[in-house]
């Protein structure tokens, strides 16, 4: 038999991995997380793995979440399980929800990061010098350098 997403937030093993606490505090994921974020695996329920606030929230909705729709967190706590701290979203309002908080890493302090502020400083400084030149020179793309150019990358350094 293959278990529902709703019905698995109702399964004594999940169950087993948060403890309930008041209404309105946070119901913290205590087994496997990823990036701070509780998961279950339901492979052997043809599933594959779970992230717990996924779960939790489309138990608290009454259908299953479509692929587009991220549940968020209202509390920040990546491993709170509580569906009254949870709301579904887009990417998009995840995103702008992160970035009202605050909460968005930007600049160097982004995983993905290859520049530093001083180096977008130095990239808009670069003027005559062709574009692939500055982008071979800090190892970015060529279109990397015209978005931090047009402003459209890094717009908050300030010259």
């Amino acid at each position: 038999m293959k278990i529902t997403i709703g019905d698995a937030f109702e399964t004594e093993r999940f169950q087993s991995k948060f403890v309930r606490r008041g209404p309105d505090e946070c119901w913290l994921w205590h087994a496997a997380k990823v990036r701070g974020y509780g998961y279950v695996s339901a492979g052997a329920r043809g599933m594959g793995m779970l992230y717990a606030h996924r779960v939790a929230l489309a138990h608290s909705l009454g259908r299953p979440l479509t692929s587009e729709e991220c549940a968020c967190h209202r509390d920040d706590t990546p491993a709170c399980v509580n569906p009254v701290h949870l709301f579904g979203g887009t990417h998009d309002d995840n995103m702008t929800d992160m970035d009202q908080k605050g909460r968005r890493p930007r600049g160097r302090a982004h995983h993905n990061a290859r520049l530093t502020e001083e180096s977008v400083r130095e990239i808009r400084r670069a003027n005559g010098e062709s574009h692939s030149a500055i982008a071979a020179r800090y190892a970015v793309s060529r279109e990397c350098v015209s978005q931090i150019l047009r402003g459209e990358r890094w717009g908050w350094v300030t010259p």
